[in-house]
């Protein structure tokens, strides 16, 4: 620990009321003296714990700026436009385990992209990023769950060697299309009716791995038989889809309609349910090659962060006050490095970092990413001043120039 701080701001609004303010007092006769005490704390445990002067300074400065922002907010009322923000103090790693990086860390939430807007009203929506590669070493196998009514949240409804990846409406079909050479997810989208499911499937090659499923909320039983009813015009797209059922989704609106398959192809795994109760199903398919064989290549994602990280890189390969100093080209040098050293690394499946923060490692439990809703600058060294989370993908679809 290096630094104790009066966390009170952050979890009221009231704290200039009367009430709040007169239980204060019961500990301090004013705030004034109560920002002494912690001052006098604040110095007694970095003197202990030999924080380092850079350290001290990122410390004091993150602390001018929250007691900015809380003494704007407590005095004016206002809120709702920045509080959905989350934590502003505390580091990534922190927040992120809290689950306090702002409301939009629910991952059980859809994060809309850039059109999200547009998408929406045209009843489609996406993760913020839709590509991820669970788990990239010595995989040969991989293992899909479909479970409309997964309790973890609407993401969890389709998993991908258990990394949750559906983005879904109230009322719609999530749809995941997944690479049948390194079980990479490719797309996540949901739409809100079959017939947009259906012109979506046409634009997805042949031999992609395809899991999908439909829900709606009992209270909104006109949208469930809308959203359930594949029309005539549609019914030959879908026959694509080898093992999946049109016929027996029309004949009657079903609640659950799940599926796992591939595009222009039967193979024996496939599985199909439609029924007015939900059915979790669960497929295991083995690569034709093991994927440790396949290339892969660190995509960068730009003002983006995880859901979660694992850890920060390890100091020895490279110390924490160096990692801070640190360009992002020195940074994913290390991180490689680490890559290669470390035989407890296979989890791994990327970082995420910006300038003057450490470099922290992330698995699985990443995705989905959101936006990190920052401003974006950059610094002296032309460094991006806002979090940037680098994950592995085939090398096929990173660009050329992402180095």
């Amino acid at each position: 620990h290096d630094s104790v701080a009066d966390v009170s701001k952050r979890y009221t609004r009231k704290f200039l009321s009367y009430e709040f303010q007169t239980r204060r007092r019961e500990f301090s006769p004013n705030e004034v003296m109560s920002d002494q005490v912690f001052m006098q704390m604040n110095g007694t445990v970095r003197q202990m714990s030999k924080v380092a002067k850079g350290r001290a300074e990122e410390l004091d400065k993150r602390a001018k700026m929250e007691e900015k922002f809380f003494n704007t907010v407590q005095s004016s009322g206002v809120w709702d436009s920045e509080y959905r923000e989350g934590r502003i103090s505390g580091s990534l790693a922190w927040k992120a385990a809290r689950r306090e990086l702002g409301e939009d860390n629910d991952t059980s939430k859809t994060e809309q992209k850039k059109d999200g807007d547009d998408k929406a009203s045209a009843g489609e929506t996406s993760f913020w990023v839709e590509s991820f590669l669970p788990s990239p070493r010595c995989q040969n196998d991989m293992t899909i769950v479909v479970r409309p009514e997964a309790t973890e949240g609407k993401s969890w409804s389709i998993q991908v060697n258990g990394v949750p990846c559906a983005a879904t409406l109230s009322n719609g079909v999530a749809v995941v299309i997944v690479d049948e050479l390194t079980g990479c997810i490719l797309q996540s989208k949901a739409f809100v009716d079959w017939s947009s499911v259906a012109s979506f499937l046409d634009t997805v090659p042949d031999g992609r791995i395809v899991a999908l499923c439909s829900f709606a909320d009992d209270e909104e039983e006109e949208k469930k038989e809308s959203t359930n009813k594949i029309n005539c015009f549609d019914s030959s797209k879908f026959g694509r889809l080898g093992g999946f059922d049109y016929d027996k989704v029309t004949s009657s609106p079903k609640d659950f309609v799940s599926f796992i398959g591939r595009l222009a192809l039967h193979p024996t795994w496939s599985s199909f349910h439609a029924s007015s109760e939900s059915s979790s199903m669960e497929v295991s398919i083995q690569f034709d090659k093991p994927t440790s064989s396949t290339a892969y290549k660190l995509r960068s994602e730009k003002n983006t962060v995880p859901a979660a990280v694992y850890s920060r890189l390890p100091d020895y390969i490279i110390p924490l006050n160096t990692q801070l100093l640190a360009s992002n080209y020195q940074k994913r040098v290390a991180f490689e490095a680490y890559m290669e050293k470390d035989f407890n690394s296979s989890s791994i499946v990327g970082y995420t970092t910006r300038s003057d923060a450490p470099v922290y490692l992330i698995q699985n439990s990443a995705f989905p990413f959101r936006t990190a809703n920052g401003p974006t600058q950059a610094n002296a060294e032309g460094d991006d001043s806002s979090w940037t989370t680098y994950h592995y993908l085939p090398d096929a679809i990173v660009p050329d120039d992402d180095v």
